[in-house]
């Protein structure tokens, strides 16, 4: 072969070499380097579903728990003060317990913001391990009941006048009180 078509053929070689280069390689290496991009993005995002699953069993297992637990507040603290169930409940507390009632009064609500609360001025006449009875079963009443301000009075050797407040508690929507009607 002569030089000339060595030279010819080396410059047609090159030539094709640059146009493969130019013309498929480049863009073919670009497309391989978007997709690349895409690929690690999905992966990425990907990977970060994947933690949110795992933790979402968790998570609605503990949203359960919660709305069980609301469920029951609920019932201890109601939205309206059901004034006849807790006469009725703290009544018949007393009459299980042997004790007299003297005073049952209920005072307006005190908003405390989420919650209002709901007093009520008891007096109560009976021997110790009676009102201590008593007591106990308020304590055990489905609503959430304390008891504050207690005055014991001894009337007899075995008998006491007690006079206490019962507080109770409202859920409130706005965190305002309501008037007892």
């Amino acid at each position: 072969m002569a030089n000339r078509t060595k030279i010819i053929l080396v410059v047609v070689v090159v030539a094709l070499v640059v146009v493969y280069y130019r013309f498929v390689w480049t863009p073919a290496s670009r497309k391989l380097a978007d997709r690349r991009d895409v690929y690690h993005k999905v992966s990425t995002e990907l990977r970060k579903t994947e933690v949110v699953a795992a933790n979402l069993e968790r998570v609605q297992r503990r949203y359960e728990v919660l709305t069980e637990r609301w469920e029951k507040a609920k019932v201890m603290l109601p939205k309206e003060k059901e004034v006849p169930s807790l006469l009725e409940g703290i009544t018949t507390a007393g009459m299980k317990s042997g004790i007299k009632f003297d005073l049952f009064e209920p005072q307006a609500t005190l908003p405390r913001g989420i919650y209002s609360e709901f007093p009520i001025n008891v007096g109560v006449t009976g021997d110790f391990h009676d009102m201590a009875k008593f007591l106990s079963a308020i304590g055990n009443l489905p609503r959430i009941v304390n008891i504050a301000d207690i005055q014991l009075k001894g009337t007899t050797k075995k008998m006491l006048d007690v006079d206490f407040k019962a507080l109770t508690y409202i859920i409130t929507e706005g965190g305002g009180g309501e008037n007892v009607e």
